[in-house]
């Protein structure tokens, strides 16, 4: 299956600007018939190519209450009846043996914040702006009120100036869980292996990994005055809000990077 210039128009965008939810140049699909007879879809192979992805976080009244909304909901009507009672299947819903995207787009407006008051060289979570994106990946899948898949390679660049050169993991997210696991992230300062679980214990071996304020504080702008680059490796045992640490060490040569101070040396700390 291929279509071309396909688009997805919000008929009641929050902003004027932002009326296009969803567009892409090709979409192409290698479907199997026979299990989308049985209500399974199964796609061999998916490539979406020139796309575009517009989330927007709109603030709503519910009532006296101020609260958000988001734009996929709005338009799709998910969650519309709360009062209803949820079931999950343990049926799967849809599976793609290979996903490629290539030359994406995505942005995030949250309209809740006016985005002009953030003053930092960082990414603006309240108005971000990712292109250039890549994403190889396989083995996607919605089963039992969870989605899961694999990332072999994603690249991006985001308008702070943050540029990812590879990213890659498995992931499971649902029923209150989300999990990342061989976690890899390169960019021009840094080149980590992490393991991260939320609400599932995990003992890992922190592997040596080359972290650098330089990528932090594109996700932090508090560490904006730190530009030090460390080495860590060690273990890690328990669970995100309960854990332990053994055998961790820090090490760099580059102690000039905790401030600006005309007595620092070149010696290096661990």
């Amino acid at each position: 299956v291929v279509i071309k210039d396909l688009a997805v128009i919000d008929k009641h965008p929050y902003e004027s600007r932002v009326d296009t939810f969803f567009r892409a140049g090709y979409v192409t699909a290698k479907l199997n018939l026979r299990t989308l007879l049985s209500g399974n879809i199964s796609i061999g192979a998916a490539k979406v190519t020139d796309g575009e992805f517009n989330l927007v976080i709109e603030p709503v009244m519910i009532g006296d209450s101020a609260t958000t909304q988001v734009n996929l909901k709005r338009i799709f009507r998910l969650g519309t009846n709360p009062d209803k009672e949820k079931s999950v299947s343990d049926k799967e819903i849809f599976s793609i043996g290979d996903v490629r995207l290539e030359n994406m787009k995505f942005t995030m407006r949250n309209f809740k914040r006016d985005a002009s008051e953030f003053r930092y060289d960082g990414m603006n979570w309240y108005d971000l702006e990712v292109d250039s994106i890549y994403v190889k990946g396989r083995d996607l899948r919605m089963k039992g009120g969870v989605m899961s898949g694999t990332c072999d390679q994603m690249s991006f660049r985001e308008k702070s100036g943050y540029v990812c050169q590879h990213l890659s993991g498995s992931t499971k997210v649902g029923n209150g869980k989300t999990i990342i696991e061989n976690l890899r992230l390169i960019d021009n300062w840094s080149d980590s292996w992490s393991d991260f679980i939320n609400a599932v214990r995990m003992t890992r071996t922190i592997r040596r990994s080359a972290v650098s304020m330089n990528t932090l504080r594109f996700f932090a702008p508090a560490l904006a005055q730190f530009r030090m680059t460390t080495t860590i490796t060690g273990k890690f045992d328990g669970y995100v809000n309960d854990f332990d640490l053994k055998g961790i060490r820090f090490s760099t040569t580059d102690t000039e990077g905790f401030a600006d101070k005309p007595t620092s040396h070149n010696g290096g700390i661990s």
